[in-house]
């Protein structure tokens, strides 16, 4: 079939999502407040994603549409899959130090020479990611078709993104022309600059609307978990290999992992801080 199901809108479920497109190191969390204290419980955050109930009334305006022309920004075309592809709005305008599977990079190639429609176009017709989209199908009404419109029995929900991309912030919404720049940003101020324009979309819906959702795409918690217990264990086999005990399995350091290498630089050479050093360390 060649048809989009709806699916449901669950932090989980749109991490399993990620997962079947072929990206990894990627999850999705829901944010409770958008206070600084905790965007700093999730960083990295590479993208939010803003959900609302859509309103004819409030949703009109045009913005001024200005951007990169790498940066990737696809139409809406399809319908009930709105959330999908906000998450691919993110996805699709990652830097190089995540790996987003094949799927998603063929697509991203394909779709270099085409207009934002275009773009729409060939995600609608890819076959590996509206298959895994429908794996996690259920009839929910928690998504926007693009071509229905509101009536007053109606609650239309949208998902919108935004994405710091070359030292600027964008706001990706797929029913607009084309993305919509916020201004410049750096790595430490680009969620500042985001909030600031959530907020002022919450002001305009004040009056009649108290529900919104936001979500973050974060590091993925298992591989910096991972990650972490690996720089451990390795700081445990150099300080063992300090004070020459036996190394059983040795860990190899890679030589890109300057955060390993700059840590066993640091250990210290006197042999009772070793001891400490290595007492310090989680078992295995």
């Amino acid at each position: 079939s060649d048809k989009w199901c709806t699916i449901e809108s669950d932090p989980g479920v749109f991490t399993e999502l990620i997962k079947a497109f072929g990206v990894k190191g990627i999850q999705v969390e829901e944010l409770i407040t958008m206070e600084d204290e905790e965007f700093n419980t999730f960083k990295p955050i590479f993208g939010l994603i803003f959900l609302f109930k859509w309103s004819k009334d409030l949703y009109h305006k045009e913005k001024k549409i200005e951007y990169e022309p790498e940066l990737f920004f696809a139409n809406q075309v399809i319908m009930n899959a709105c959330a999908t592809q906000a998450l691919l709005a993110i996805l699709l305008n990652l830097g190089g130090e995540i790996e987003i599977g094949e799927a998603l990079t063929s697509l991203k190639d394909f779709g270099k020479g085409l207009d934002p429609k275009g773009r729409g176009l060939a995600l609608e017709n890819s076959e590996v990611i509206r298959e895994a989209h429908n794996s996690f199908s259920r009839q929910d009404q928690f998504f926007v078709e693009s071509e229905k419109q509101a009536t007053e029995k109606d609650e239309v929900y949208h998902f919108i993104s935004y994405v710091p991309f070359k030292g600027k912030v964008y706001e990706l919404d797929g029913l607009q022309k084309g993305p919509v720049s916020l201004g410049e940003c750096t790595d430490e101020n680009w969620l500042t600059i985001a909030r600031e324009e959530i907020q002022k979309r919450m002001q305009d819906y004040a009056s009649n609307e108290i529900r919104f959702n936001l979500l973050a795409l974060v590091g993925d918690k298992k591989d910096k978990a991972g990650c972490e217990l690996k720089i451990d264990r390795i700081l445990k086999q150099e300080v063992m290999r300090k004070l020459g005990m036996e190394i059983k399995e040795e860990i190899k350091i890679e030589e890109d992992d300057e955060e390993v290498q700059a840590q066993v630089m640091s250990l210290p050479e006197d042999d009772e801080e070793v001891q400490a050093q290595v007492m310090s360390l989680p078992e295995d």
